[in-house]
Order: C-alpha cells, then sequence, then structure tokens
C-alpha cells in the first residue's frame, strides 16, 4: 500500500492545508478508539542502543572483562571449526596452521597493560600481540600474564596448536588489565556509559537475525565467545543483558526472537522477571523493524511473509496477532507486577501504513490494551525533499552543516515528504491513546545512500552537530514525542557510517559532540508524554463547543491537585501553556488557524490528551 503525501511542493496552499486537515480527520476517524492502557509507568527520559560491533573481534567498545567473549570463534584456515565441543572448543586441530582465534583485529581499541590468560584442560597455543609472541606448552602453568604497550591493528591473536584428544583444551579467559576471574561481565567504563542513560536496549541480542526457537538453541554463559563476531549469531546470554541493566542502573529493552516458542517465550520472561532489578521495567518488542527485508532482511520479516503465504494477510496484520502472542506469554510471568512490563508496538517511520494496519487488526481484535507504547525510528537524513545536501558536499563544512541541519527540520515538517508520514504514526498513538518513543534515532548518512564516507566521518565530528542534536531533540519533544533511545553506543566512524555516540571505549568527551548533546537534553529538559496510564476519568473532563471557531470551555470541576494544560498543533508546536488556577477556563481560538489540535490535561504525575477541532 503506498502512503498518501501531503506534498510541500503544491502551490495551492490553502488548498493543501485543507487537504492535509480533511486526511488526518479521516485517518483518525477510520482508528477505533480504546480507553485503557497496559499500565501505569512513568517512561524512562532517554536510552541507548547497543551496538552489535561491540561485540566483535574489531570492536572499538573493549565491553567485557574476558575478552574472549568477544573473540571470532576458532577457525581454522579462515573458515569456522566444526569439530568443536558445545562451547565452541576445538576438539580436534587438522590444520598445519592451527586453530585461530581472533581477540582484538583490525582495531586499536584495547588497553594496554597485564593480560591475565587463563584455561583448563592440555594443550599448546601461541599468542600473537603488537609487542611480540608468546608461546606456551602442555606443561604451561594455566594462569600466565600477556603484557601490552602497544594497541595496533594487528591486535591480540591466539592460535591452538595442539590439544588434547581426552582432556581438549577449554575454558579460555583473557581478562583485561585490572580484572580477574571474580569480575562481572562488563569493564566499568561500559558500565559507566550506560548509566548515563535511563534504558539499554538490545535489539542485536538475538532478536534481528537469529532463527532460533527453542530455549536451549540460547547462547549460554560457558560458550567460548558469545557472537563470533557476527550479527546473525544468536547474540548474547540473556544472563549478560540482565546484568549490564542492573549494573547500570536502567531499563531493559530486549527484542524476543521472532521465532522463539511458547516455551522459550515463558522461559525468557521468567529469566527477566526474576533477575531484572525490581525497580526497573522490561521492554518487551516482538523481533525487530519487521518490515525490513532487504538485503539485511531481520528475520522478523522473514517469518511474516513465510506464515501469511496462501493466505490474504499482510504482514503488519500477522505482526500484530505475533505481537498478541507474544505479549500474553510475558504478562502471564508479569501478571502481579505489570508496570514493569513494557510491551511495544513498533511502526516504520517513513511507512505509517505499517503502523496503521498493525493498529487497526489489534483493535479489529480488542486487544490494544496490551500495548504500552508505540515506537518509531526517527531518523534524519538526505532521502528525502529534495536532497539538501547532496549538491553542497563541495562546498565547506559550514554549508553543508546547515544542509544537515535541513535535513533535521524536514522531518519535524508535516508538509515533507518524511514529516507526513511521521506525523500519520503519531496520530496513530493519539487515536489509541498511546505515548510514542523512538526505538532508535538520531542522523542517518551513510555512504550506501550517496554520501562520501570521509564526509560521514567529518560531519559526525564536526562541532556543529552538537547543535543540530541539540535542536533536534526540542523537536522531538515538541512533536509530543517520549522516550529517546539513541543509536548508537560506539561505532567507528571510517566505515562509510558514524552511529555511534562515540567512536572508542576511551574518547574523550570533548570530542564525542553527539553523547554531549544527548547528555545536556537529559539534564535539561523532560519530555511531555511520559506517563503511561490514565486514572483521570474522562467524565471529569468537559469541554465544549468541539468542534469551535472562537472559544473552547474547559470544565475540570470535579479533579482535584496541581492542574496545568498545553495545546499543541499536530505539527508538534506548542500553541498554549497554562497552570490553571480555577476548574473552569475559557480559551480564545479564534486567532488560531483551522485544523486539529491537542489539548494535553496534566493533574499531578497524570494527563491526558484531547483532541480539539477548530474550525
Amino acid at each position: 500500500m503506498e502512503a498518501t503525501v501531503c506534498s510541500s511542493k503544491s502551490n495551492h496552499t490553502n488548498m493543501k492545508q485543507i487537504y492535509c486537515y480533511l486526511l488526518s480527520l479521516i485517518f483518525i476517524a477510520s482508528i477505533l478508539k480504546v480507553e485503557a492502557q497496559g499500565n501505569s509507568t512513568t517512561l524512562p527520559h532517554d536510552g541507548l542502543n547497543v551496538f552489535w560491533g561491540d561485540f566483535t573481534y574489531f570492536t572499538t567498545a573493549a565491553p567485557f572483562t574476558n575478552a574472549i567473549k568477544h573473540s571470532s570463534g576458532f577457525r581454522e584456515d579462515g573458515e569456522r571449526m566444526t569439530q568443536v565441543d558445545e562451547n565452541g572448543y576445538p576438539t580436534s586441530i587438522t590444520s598445519e596452521n592451527g586453530a585461530v582465534l581472533y581477540i582484538f583485529l583490525e582495531t586499536t581499541a584495547y588497553p594496554t597493560g597485564d593480560y591475565t590468560l587463563m584455561w583448563e584442560g592440555e594443550g599448546a597455543m601461541t599468542v600473537q600481540t603488537c609487542d611480540g609472541f608468546y608461546e606456551f606448552e602442555e606443561s604451561s602453568e594455566k594462569t600466565q600474564t600477556i603484557t601490552i604497550s602497544n594497541s595496533c591493528e594487528a591486535g591480540i591473536i591466539l592460535t591452538l596448536t595442539r590439544t588434547s584428544s581426552t582432556d581438549h583444551l577449554r575454558n579460555l579467559r583473557l581478562y583485561l588489565p585490572g580484572y580477574n576471574e571474580n569480575s562481572g561481565y562488563w569493564t566499568d567504563h561500559y558500565v559507566d556509559y550506560f548509566a548515563n542513560f535511563e534504558l539499554v536496549r538490545f535489539a542485536w541480542g538475538a532478536g534481528m537475525y537469529s532463527p532460533m526457537s527453542e530455549w536451549s538453541e540460547r547462547v549460554h554463559l560457558d560458550k567460548l565467545t558469545w557472537t563470533a563476531g557476527d550479527a546473525a549469531d544468536p547474540g548474547l546470554p540473556y544472563e549478560a543483558m540482565i546484568a549490564l541493566a542492573n549494573e547500570a542502573d536502567a531499563d531493559l529493552w530486549v527484542s524476543v526472537p521472532p521465532r522463539a516458542s511458547n516455551d522459550f517465550e515463558l522461559q525468557m520472561a521468567e529469566l527477566i522477571h526474576s533477575s531484572l532489578n525490581f525497580d526497573h521495567s522490561y521492554w518487551m518488542e516482538w523481533g525487530n523493524e519487521q518490515w525490513n527485508c532487504g538485503e539485511w532482511g531481520y528475520e522478523g520479516c522473514v517469518y511474516l511473509y513465510e506464515t501469511i503465504e496462501g493466505t490474504e494477510l499482510d504482514p503488519p496484520t500477522q505482526y500484530a496477532r505475533e505481537v498478541v502472542t507474544t505479549a500474553d506469554n510475558f504478562i502471564s510471568i508479569f501478571e502481579n507486577e505489570r508496570d514493569r512490563l513494557v510491551v511495544v508496538l513498533g511502526g516504520q517511520t517513513d511507512n505509517a501504513w505499517q503502523l496503521e494496519t498493525a493498529a487497526a487488526e489489534l483493535n479489529r481484535m480488542n486487544r490494544m490494551d496490551i500495548i504500552d507504547v508505540i515506537a518509531i525510528g526517527p531518523y534524519f537524513s538526505n532521502h528525502y525533499d529534495g536532497d539538501p545536501l547532496t549538491p553542497v558536499q563541495d562546498q565547506g563544512m559550514d554549508v553543508i552543516m546547515d544542509a544537515v541541519n535541513q535535513c533535521m527540520e524536514n522531518l519535524f515538517d508535516p508538509t515533507s515528504d518524511a514529516g507526513t508520514e511521521l506525523y500519520k504514526n503519531q496520530a496513530v498513538a493519539i487515536a489509541n491513546n498511546k505515548p510514542i518513543v523512538a526505538y532508535e534515532g538520531g542522523q542517518h548518512f551513510t555512504e550506501w545512500v550517496g554520501v562520501d564516507p570521509d564526509l560521514v566521518s567529518a560531519i559526525n565530528r564536526d562541532e556543529e552537530i552538537y547543535d543540530v542534536y541539540m535542536d533536534y531533540f526540542q523537536q522531538w519533544e515538541d512533536f509530543g514525542g517520549s522516550t529517546f533511545v539513541h543509536y548508537t553506543s560506539y561505532s567507528n566512524f571510517e566505515s562509510g557510517e558514524a552511529f555511534g555516540m562515540k567512536e572508542y571505549f576511551d574518547q574523550p568527551e570533548s570530542e564525542c559532540h553527539k553523547f554531549q548533546a544527548a547528555l545536556d537534553w537529559a539534564n535539561g529538559t523532560t519530555p511531555p508524554a511520559t506517563v503511561l496510564g490514565n486514572s483521570m476519568s474522562e467524565s471529569e473532563i468537559t469541554l465544549f463547543p468541539n468542534p469551535t471557531s472562537d472559544y473552547l470551555n474547559i470544565n475540570l470541576s470535579e479533579l482535584n491537585g496541581s492542574i496545568s494544560i498545553q495545546l499543541y498543533s499536530m505539527n508538534g508546536a506548542l500553541m498554549l501553556s497554562e497552570n490553571l488556577k480555577y476548574r473552569t477556563e475559557i480559551i480564545d481560538v479564534s486567532n488560531y488557524e483551522p485544523g486539529l489540535y491537542l489539548l494535553r490535561i496534566n493533574q499531578n504525575e497524570e494527563q491526558v490528551t484531547k483532541k480539539i477541532i477548530i474550525q
């Protein structure tokens, strides 16, 4: 289904405004309204996505105290070994070149100092570093010190040359300087980084690419490597994900593998429910970007098309049904602590049909009540609206950064291509009385959409990106957005993309302009619509006349406590904000443009949003 676009290119401005206004009314009227929310949890201000590259041998994050956990897995002559035990340790070696394990490679972002190498079983190995070469025989002590005084892209490579057929070498550990076998999973700097945010999101944990369906297929803590350097692997152990959230004092968002069986989901729910700190919530999402079926198509998309083959169903309708089944399993475990579970319904920012269709199916099933938040990915880029960036790529950074800012502003312009779809997604959230959150977001300038890779790096390192991001966050607030989960933790800016809030683990914060903007925004503002739940009765709020052309009467006589109101236009602009002294108020709206407006009523920590039509 192609989305209808209110184009900004029309010369007939008045007709365009009327058309867009009518379109919004028709669309909202077509959605079945619901009264109840799923729970009454206060949502976090912002969060941070965990990048899959953090857990590879080319990591720039150095996340684990035991560096073996992000290694490549053993390989013979470049191919993954098959003669391994249940945890990935070789039981025999056939290549004269040995079994090779990349620990750090093609990265210089790892600490110097004394590493501690430990193992069990019998075998011989070598360790190659930028400083030299270590060789250990079967007779060697099984605890050794590896001194790293220089980091280089040749990294740290371990080669297993022999292993016993009866007591094969296993339980390898290489602890970073300052850590040992009594340390937790995560390095201090990694925990401290995520502690700046209120939510940790692990879409890459297993919910994107993994085809696993049974609980026994998940990654266990004893595995040699937790990711083997490939985003398509099953992901981290859930115990490690929970530990990071607990240590960072944050909520946890983990995507559920799309093919997970009922038993898998119930056991996953039980583990998280019992292990996540009681004062934090788990955000449950079925898969991730279930519409994404391209070259790097996600497993959820593949699964949906398989499931609907031979039927008349479309993918978002089936997606809604999958969300219900999965949510019911998790709710059954969190039943007595429903406020610790946040059920997510995902939408595609630039194709609102996905969310519209899924929401319509949930309403048809009378199951919209299980949804707690609607999530979109409000990236800004040069993909839309005339591409202001490409024509100026050779005109200097001042002009380039102006174009970058224009790309950002286009996203929130309700008459732009990108903005039209953004506000349609918002309309679904409003019609169903759900907060709208960002599961990912930020700049999206990449080599594969026509931006020179050197310019990708330059844009993200330029000091002006701080101002762009601060404006971006403010526009997200004005739009009515709630929790914003930044994408992403760390990434190498030299790879044709630059999504990381930081490039490497010990980068000076003075160089991390996007990260600094995120911190300043979090410390300086609070986004609207951050409370789930609605205990204010609809009968306590009277608005008349509605539609209106001159005055709007607001009667809140049944409410007690501090009350404030805000009136927003549909493009997110704040038109009016007042703290009410009395329980009745008359607002003059005669000077406002005709259209649909949102009146937000706040009582203590609760809020209700009502639609107002000005003629």
